[in-house]
């Protein structure tokens, strides 16, 4: 008989383990504060125009307690349901034959004739175009809403999970810090209930969005030459 036991979560930790990876956390927010601010670090390069995030910062109110946090903007998550549906819309005519994930020859070939060869069932336009046309459609038909709202997660075994959709056009670091500020005046989940909904031309950017990986105080050297040769991308569909 096999016996599974269950991964400590982050309050089950010993305090000496907790007590370790938050001077770590706290050390790297001071170390980071003169170019992010102060009251967050992360390793996403922050250019002024992030459509989402990875990054930490500490409680007010509970000894020892970090936030491993996932920020994105409300366009964002508006972008991911209408995509998510125009993919379903897809398959649901014609399932995919191939993956991007297939580095074999014959399996980029089927890839590469799913993706762009035309198709009775979409109307004779090809997988990419029907994707991109349903994107459009979708987002135009104000079908979906989302929610500026932050919710907590328990069983992260780094610091406590936290997820939050902002209703800001980009996250910037004024715009993270301004959150994190907020945030910790009550450290409690919050979801507006106003409604948000996107055309596709507000929606702006459509497609992959990523985030370099740059320690902040290398921000000076990717600006100068545009590109992080060093840095390593992150994606988010």
């Amino acid at each position: 008989m096999t016996t599974h036991h269950r991964r400590k979560n982050w309050l089950e930790r010993p305090r000496s383990q907790r007590k370790k990876l938050y001077l770590g956390v706290r050390n790297r927010i001071r170390e980071y504060a003169p170019i992010l601010g102060g009251l967050f670090e992360s390793q996403d390069y922050m250019h002024g125009s992030n459509a989402w995030i990875d990054a930490c910062f500490l409680s007010k109110h509970r000894a020892l307690v970090f936030y491993n946090c996932t920020l994105e903007t409300t366009r964002y998550r508006y972008k991911e349901i209408v995509e998510s549906r125009a993919w379903e819309n897809a398959e649901k005519l014609l399932p995919r034959q191939g993956s991007a994930l297939d580095f074999g020859p014959e399996g980029q070939r089927r890839f590469e004739n799913d993706m762009h060869a035309a198709r009775t069932e979409f109307g004779g336009l090809t997988r990419a175009e029907f994707w991109n046309a349903e994107e459009k459609r979708i987002a135009d038909s104000l079908e979906f809403a989302v929610n500026e709202e932050v919710t907590l997660h328990y069983d992260y075994r780094y610091g406590i999970g936290l997820h939050a959709t902002l209703n800001v056009p980009h996250l910037t670091i004024a715009a993270v810090n301004d959150f994190v500020r907020r945030f910790q005046k009550c450290e409690k989940p919050y979801s507006d209930p106003a409604p948000l909904r996107y055309s596709y031309e507000e929606v702006g950017h459509w497609g992959l969005d990523a985030n370099q990986i740059v320690e902040p105080k290398d921000y000076a050297a990717v600006e100068d030459t545009g590109v992080s040769d060093s840095g390593v991308s992150q994606e988010k569909s």
